[in-house]
């Protein structure tokens, strides 16, 4: 099971980033507003890697499974998370 860790190179609080990883971690039950807000946002932050940021940020999937699954670096999936949390 994935759990909520601060990331230190985001410029948020611990509450918002806390905020943004349960959001995206009950995206199955958020509004379909919310839903289209995570998917856009994914889409700005990962560019063509959107799909493998969106699957990391709303699954419970591990994330060198992401990385293996999509063929993307560790270091090009944690700046599209970074980028995601900066965008939010």
């Amino acid at each position: 099971m994935k759990r909520f860790k601060w990331l230190r190179s985001v410029n948020k609080s611990y509450d918002e980033q806390a905020f943004i990883f349960y959001t995206c971690a009950t995206y199955g039950t958020q509004k379909k507003t919310a839903q289209n807000r995570i998917r856009r946002l994914c889409e700005r932050a990962a560019g063509e890697y959107a799909a493998a940021l969106l699957e990391f940020l709303t699954t419970k999937a591990d994330f060198r499974y992401i990385c293996t699954k999509h063929s993307i670096s560790d270091s090009t999936l944690e700046r599209a998370r970074r980028k995601f949390y900066d965008l939010w």
